[in-house]
């Protein structure tokens, strides 16, 4: 890869890492639809699955309007957790502790999608590219929802569900017990 030079080009490259993303999560979600156990997290997988598919033809049509290819760059941001995914799951004992695995994967990708998508919609506004700008914000709103109900329902079910399953021992009132029974609304982290 050759040094980038300005902001256009900083574009174009984090660009083609979000568009290799969705390539991964296509290839790889498939598979955690049918690993996950809660219904609620196999809702929200196949709801990725459908923006990734959206993501991603928005991403070709907006380096066609940029007269680019969004080929040759390898996320290995993305590569990194989803192999991290992998390992959670074949190191978890039940399925209440694989749910609670792939929950804080999902969000560790969600994240860096956040992130990227955010970063191309500033550069997007900042070059004149205003239909990119358009479609990365959509994006990252988009993803902030996901991110946000994977959010919920490991708050409300999965992590509890990891925290308390029957047969692995005696559980004595925790911390987090005492400290989401207090609380009047669930904690759900926005990356507003």
């Amino acid at each position: 890869m050759s040094k980038l030079k300005n902001l256009s080009e900083l574009l174009i490259y984090e660009g083609r890492q979000l568009y290799d993303s969705t390539c991964q999560e296509l290839t790889v979600l498939p598979d955690i639809v049918e690993i996950a156990t809660s219904k609620n997290l196999k809702k929200i997988i196949l709801k990725q699955i459908r923006l990734a598919e959206r993501q991603q033809k928005n991403i070709l049509l907006a380096f066609d309007k940029l007269e680019m290819s969004c080929d040759m760059e390898k996320c290995k941001t993305t590569m990194a957790i989803l192999q991290r995914m992998h390992h959670l799951i074949r190191h978890t004992s039940t399925s209440e502790a694989k749910d609670a695995g792939i929950i804080s994967s999902l969000q560790q990708l969600s994240h860096r999608k956040i992130a990227g998508f955010g970063t191309v919609a500033t550069y997007g506004m900042q070059t004149d590219q205003k239909f990119v700008a358009i479609f990365f914000h959509k994006a990252l709103e988009d993803e902030i929802k996901i991110d946000n109900q994977l959010s919920m329902i490991a708050e409300k079910y999965i992590n509890k569900n990891a925290l308390h399953v029957p047969g692995t021992e005696n559980h004595e009132p925790t911390y987090y017990d005492e400290w989401t029974k207090n609380r009047a609304t669930p904690w759900i982290v926005s990356a507003r």
